[in-house]
């Protein structure tokens, strides 16, 4: 007897060698797929064949064919029966990949036609059975006379490609007349008292519940596919019941646009461990964080600016959830307390602070929101360079294990981003009219806005009056956005001083041939005449000594800067800094009369990068924690017989420049100041234009801000405000004066003049003017302060107004501020669509107010997304969306429309996620962006499809076999391939500890996955003192947080692969 097990003998070849010899097939199965039938279909012509069912099918988990469980048939209508089987049938039929190809598309041919002709029919048995038999009916020519009737094949194999080729199965083939009489006599029992699914006389109704509804017969217009691919990726659970703003605060806050940013928060943090909340400045991310933090019902660490803190107090309060606030500098605190590894949800405000993880203070908070929720907030996620978004990412997203599905590898693809970044740097320095440098940055924004729009909620007041379901909930509650009017660049006449202030100029920042400034102090690597003193230096630091030249040759530079900006910003603050850079001189004079000179201390390393970031006081913080008071330990000491002769003369001309300009402004009258007497000009006009249009004066220092404040205070009811003022009392002043949506207002000030202290987090929207006294190196400091006065909860004047204190055209050529600004305010705009621009930028020929109507006719100052939202929201509930939802599964078009691009274009879906590829060729895919796929899938209402072609299937199956395969490689630089190799070094050095350095080493290796400071000290462990540096390394880098990095990577779900739609370019 033979055994047919799908090893050695596959039951389909078997089926296939019997039916020729046969004329009638009846087949007994538990349950029938068209897999199955398409392991037989070639042989069937001109055969009889009669399928017997005995269950219902459903697809499972993992693509897998279940029996579905059901009462006794007795008790349902036939038609109920046979309407539940056809659901069924369509929908594993559009869901199965195994059926998603181009012999489907043959084998259904024959299958409808042998409908049509009657030598098709399937019935379904009226109980349960489970039998599988297969008997055949050989016809005249083949029976030997009636000696061999038929054969039957009896086991456990279903009519699927499983039973009949794909697993383990256990059948045997008799050939004896009993055998075949018994059988085909119990098949015609069963047959007459079953239920017709497919035959003749069920023919219409099977065309319509089943033929109509898989998706070899359809052929839907373009829009309608193009409107369920704009349903299916900006879809948000809806009916989800979820905690509104409205039911906490019982109405007092109920938008719409806020309420789907909770919905889709929640979606994406579902999806992918943590989400970043970017709306612009003034739309209200705490209140969506709090209401997120509220539904998720977890408790909570905010980590948030230290002003900023009671803010967070007073919300978490309001809107009634558990949480702790740490102020920013206390993340370290915040992981030692909450240490008890129940999962938590981390809000970060402010997040681009943290964006250098070659700092501590970063290391710590990837601690932190390891093994949690992460909610990262922010206006300005793209700040400088793309690596720092991969640093917010990186947050909540594992590079090696990213959840983005719309990407190959996360790494490699940051990593082509900070190369394009570095070639718009060097191109800046050679292109003359800066067109290409645009078209550069454009495209690099897109290209990150679209690799993190996974990830990312972001509005601005545009996209709000774009998308009309929110314009009209805000309408209905009377809410309208003001304009925001073009910047006014201030200029002022220097007068009697104009010799003075460009003789300190040339002073600080020299021609080329000229005397001035050099910077020496701040550069003393320069200045080592021999390579390997430089390498024990850096050596003796723990640091790179290519680092360490290049943070100091930046420092000099920046410090020049530095002079020219706070002589800008102020007479008093140019001349405090002059009298802390003598001091500092002079005590490296000090030092070097004793044969030495300090350098850094240990311990992180500045950037220069960090410095313009900042607030102008805590520029001199860190300064002064670098090079302050040289007495205490920490610093590393450079013999000066190990310095270049000129050090010293640069170090005493520097000293004695600083002191002569020291001098040349000793006799200074304030009252004399042109720039304080230029903006007591402008509050006297404003102020009697419009007395109840406040207003607000900003400078980047404290210096600057006490200066003026002395010299006004008496001319103007003027309140004062920096870091050193911030107190719960001046807060409640400012909030009774300055905010319009405060309860309890007061009008004792018309004026408030402040630091950037309170650039973020207030509501100052009682003011309708805004005075930049100085101009920020980051022009995101501008954005914020105008998002204070542009608040979304109350509209006070029909326009607001801003005021820039630009250098003077003496001066701007040294700060470079307009040169600076240009490159990081265009790709902000241009990647996050910011709705208005602060800062007349014009680094090349046009002027600051071409430059600024430029940008404020850009396209891109409304999200990417907007039109299609706008779209997919007016559209709900029409014929048109209900139209494109019956599009099935696996649908397949072809476009007559003209594309650059050409291929097959492949929409699928991956456990919760989405992604897009388009296939070029039956070897070649390339993975794009939504932006890139929707503007594919673009299409409207007049677009005719057509029938895909011949050599569609050959690129269709290669895209979609390698529609969500990705790349795991780690791209590693030379630091982290010392860390690893150190890691490799110490597990054999250190056997005690193994098991913690293979779990270092794999979360470095594999899953790239450890902030750069970390690795910084791995590599740094010098066999000299192993033993306490390798405790010190488990301190700073312990164990269950790597075994937290681990576990998540482990316990991310690739999720069932569905492909969704498909066309052909």
């Amino acid at each position: 007897m033979q055994i047919i097990d799908n090893k050695t003998i596959k039951m389909a070849d078997v089926i296939n060698n019997i039916i020729p010899f046969a004329d009638n097939l009846f087949f007994r199965t538990g349950y029938f797929f068209f897999s199955g039938y398409k392991e037989i279909y070639k042989n069937l012509k001109n055969k009889n064949l009669k399928i017997l069912v005995g269950k219902d099918i459903q697809r499972g988990l993992g693509g897998i064919i279940n029996e579905l469980s059901y009462n006794n048939l007795n008790h349902k209508p036939k038609s109920i029966v046979r309407k539940e089987y056809y659901e069924s049938l369509v929908k594993v039929f559009n869901d199965v990949n195994e059926v998603d190809n181009k012999e489907t598309v043959e084998a259904y041919q024959v299958f409808k036609q042998k409908i049509l002709d009657g030598s098709l029919e399937i019935r379904k048995t009226v109980d349960p059975d489970h039998s599988k038999v297969y008997v055949f009916e050989n016809s005249a020519n083949n029976n030997q006379n009636g000696i061999y009737l038929g054969s039957v094949i009896k086991g456990s194999s279903n009519l699927t490609l499983s039973g009949l080729r794909g697993q383990n199965e256990d059948n045997e083939i008799f050939k004896e007349n009993d055998y075949y009489n018994l059988y085909k006599s119990k098949f015609f029992e069963l047959w007459e008292t079953s239920i017709p699914l497919v035959d003749k006389e069920n023919l219409p109704i099977f065309e319509k519940e089943v033929l109509n509804k898989v998706w070899v017969n359809q052929l839907p217009k373009p829009y309608h596919i193009y409107l369920r691919v704009l349903d299916e990726y900006f879809s948000l659970i809806e009916d989800k019941d979820i905690i509104t703003p409205a039911k906490i605060t019982k109405d007092k806050i109920n938008l719409r646009y806020q309420v789907d940013a909770i919905r889709q928060a929640l979606n994406i943090i579902n999806k992918h461990g943590g989400a970043i909340v970017a709306d612009v400045v003034g739309l209200g991310k705490s209140i969506v964080a709090s209401c997120i933090a509220k539904n998720l019902d977890l408790q909570t660490i905010i980590i948030t600016p230290p002003h900023l803190k009671q803010q967070w107090e007073d919300y978490r309060f309001e809107f009634r959830f558990d949480a702790k606030v740490y102020g920013s500098g206390s993340v370290l605190n915040a992981i030692n307390e909450n240490n008890d590894g129940h999962p938590r949800l981390i809000i970060v405000d402010e997040a681009h602070k943290f964006r250098n993880e070659e700092k501590s203070i970063y290391a710590n908070l990837h601690r932190l929101c390891k093994g949690n929720k992460v909610i990262l907030l922010t206006a300005t996620p793209f700040n400088n360079n793309p690596k720092d978004i991969f640093a917010l990412v990186k947050l909540f997203q594992i590079p090696a294990k990213s959840t983005i599905q719309t990407i190959d590898n996360l790494s490699l693809r940051f990593k082509e981003l900070v190369k394009h970044y570095n070639r718009i740097k060097k191109l800046k320095k050679v292109d003359e009219d800066g067109q290409e440098i645009k078209n550069e940055i454009n495209t690099l924004a897109a290209q990150i806005r679209d690799l993190i729009s996974p990830l990312l909620i972001r509005r601005s007041r545009l996209d709000l009056q774009n998308i009309k379901v929110y314009n009209d909930d805000l309408k209905l509650q009377g809410i309208e956005f003001p304009v925001v009017k073009p910047p006014k660049h201030i200029e002022y006449d220097f007068g009697k001083l104009n010799d003075l202030y460009v003789k300190t100029l040339q002073f600080i920042v020299p021609g080329e041939k000229e005397y001035g400034f050099k910077g020496a102090r701040y550069n003393v690597v320069g200045y080592i005449k021999d390579d390997k003193k430089l390498e024990e230096v850096a050596k003796r630091l723990n640091i790179d000594s290519r680092l360490i030249k290049n943070s100091q040759k930046f420092l000099a530079q920046f410090m020049k800067r530095l002079l020219v900006h706070r002589f800008e910003s102020s007479i008093e603050a140019f001349r405090k800094t002059l009298d802390k850079m003598i001091l500092s001189h002079k005590r490296i004079e000090e030092w070097y009369k004793r044969g030495f000179v300090p350098i850094y201390k240990k311990g992180d390393l500045p950037d220069i990068d960090d410095f313009p970031d900042e607030d102008g006081d805590e520029i001199w913080q860190k300064i002064s924690e670098i090079y302050g008071d040289l007495g205490e330990k920490g610093f590393e000491l450079v013999n000066t017989a190990d310095l270049e002769p000129n050090y010293v003369n640069d170090l005493y001309s520097d000293m004695n420049i600083l002191i002569q300009i020291q001098s040349m402004w000793k006799n200074f009258d304030p009252s004399t100041d042109p720039k304080v007497a230029k903006i007591k000009e402008l509050i006297t006009n404003n102020l009697n234009e419009n007395p109840k249009r406040k207003l607000v004066i900003f400078s980047i220092y404290s210096d600057t801000v006490n200066y003026l404040y002395s010299l006004i205070k008496d001319y103007f009811r003027i309140f004062k405000y920096s870091s050193e003022d911030s107190t719960v009392e001046n807060r409640n002043i400012i909030r009774e004066n300055f905010d319009a949506g405060y309860i309890n207002q007061k009008n004792n000030f018309d004026i408030l003049i402040a630091t950037d202290a309170i650039s973020e987090g207030y509501n100052l929207h009682n003011a309708g003017i805004i005075f930049n006294y100085d101009i920020p190196y980051n022009p995101t400091r501008v954005i914020q302060r105008v998002g204070r006065i542009n608040r979304v909860n109350k509209k006070v004047y029909d326009e607001l107004h801003i005021y820039n204190f630009f250098p003077s055209p003496t001066g701007e050529e040294e700060t470079g501020i307009r040169r600076i600004s240009t490159l990081k305010i265009d790709i902000i705009k241009a990647l996050l669509g910011d709705d208005t621009k602060y800062l007349s930028v014009d680094e090349l020929v046009k002027s600051y107010d071409e430059k600024f109507n430029d940008e404020m006719n850009r396209t891109e100052d409304m999200s990417w997304d907007t039109k299609y939202k706008n779209l997919i929201l007016s559209l709900k509930d029409s014929p048109e969306l209900k139209e494109a939802h019956k599009i099935p599964m696996r649908t397949k078009i072809k476009r007559l429309k003209s594309f650059i691009e050409r291929g097959v274009l492949v929409f699928g879906k991956k456990g919760m996620d989405y992604a897009f590829k388009l296939g070029i060729s039956d070897k070649e895919t390339l993975a794009i962006t939504a932006a890139e796929a929707l503007r594919l899938f673009e299409s409207d209402s007049s677009e005719i499809p057509q029938k895909i072609s011949d050599t569609f299937f050959s690129i269709y199956e290669y895209t979609k076999n390698n529609l969500f395969i990705r790349k795991s490689e780690i791209p590693k630089d030379r630091g982290l391939i010392e860390a690893i190799e150190k890691v490799h070094l110490l597990k054999e050095l250190v056997p005690d500890h193994k098991d913690y350095f293979e779990d270092l080493e794999y979360v470095l290796n594999e899953l790239g996955d450890l902030p750069a400071k970390f690795a910084k000290t791995i590599r740094a462990i010098r066999k000299e003192n192993l033993y306490e540096e390798v405790k010190a390394l488990i301190n700073e880098v312990p164990h269950d947080y790597l075994q937290k990095i681990i576990q998540e990577a482990d316990s991310i779900e690739e999720g069932e692969e569905s492909l969704i739609l498909a066309e052909e370019l």
